[in-house]
C-alpha cells in the first residue's frame, strides 16, 4: 500500500491566492492520495520579517492582481468577488483575530478545519465581510453550527 503524500499547506486568510490554492488541495485531496495538513499563519509577519512585500504594494502586480485572480478563481471555480476597500482589508483590518480562531480550531477540533477556513474566505472574497470582527466570527461559528466555542 502506497504512502500518502504529506502536503503542509500554510495559509494567511487574506490571501487570494492561498484561497485558491487552498481549494485545489481539498479536492484533489483523495484523487491525489494527500495528507493535507492546513496551517494557518500570518502573512503579514513574515512579509515584515522577510522585508518582503506584499503583491498589491508593487505597482506592477497591483495593477493586474484583481483580473490575474478573478481569471484564476473561474478556473479554479471559486466564487471570487473583489472586496470593496482591499487596502482596510489587508492592511487596517488584518487577519489576526481569525488566524487565532483558526489556529484554535486546528488545536481543538482539527476536522472542522478546513470548512471553518472555507468560510472565513467566502466572508471576505465573496460576501466582502470583515471576518475579523468579533460578532461577525460568532455568526460565522453559529452558522456552522461552532456553539461550544461561543466564549469570547
Amino acid at each position: 500500500m502506497a504512502v500518502s503524500t504529506q502536503v503542509k499547506f500554510f495559509y494567511d486568510i487574506l490571501s487570494p491566492y492561498a484561497w485558491l490554492g487552498f481549494e485545489t488541495l481539498c479536492r484533489y485531496q483523495k484523487p491525489w492520495d494527500l495528507d493535507l495538513q492546513l496551517k494557518p499563519m500570518n502573512l503579514g509577519f513574515i512579509m515584515k520579517e522577510s522585508g518582503n512585500k506584499p503583491p498589491g504594494m508593487n505597482p506592477s502586480k497591483a495593477s493586474m492582481l484583481a483580473r490575474d485572480v478573478k481569471r484564476a478563481s473561474e478556473m479554479v471555480g471559486v466564487p471570487y468577488k473583489p472586496v470593496n476597500d482591499f487596502a482596510k482589508t489587508v492592511f487596517i483590518r488584518g487577519s489576526v483575530p481569525t488566524l487565532k480562531t483558526l489556529t484554535a480550531c486546528q488545536i481543538l477540533y482539527p476536522n472542522h478545519l478546513e470548512e471553518l477556513t472555507r468560510q472565513a474566505w467566502l466572508g471576505i472574497y465573496s460576501k466582502d465581510i470583515d471576518i475579523t470582527d468579533k460578532e461577525n466570527l460568532r455568526m460565522l461559528l453559529r452558522m456552522l453550527g461552532y456553539l461550544m466555542w461561543i466564549s469570547c
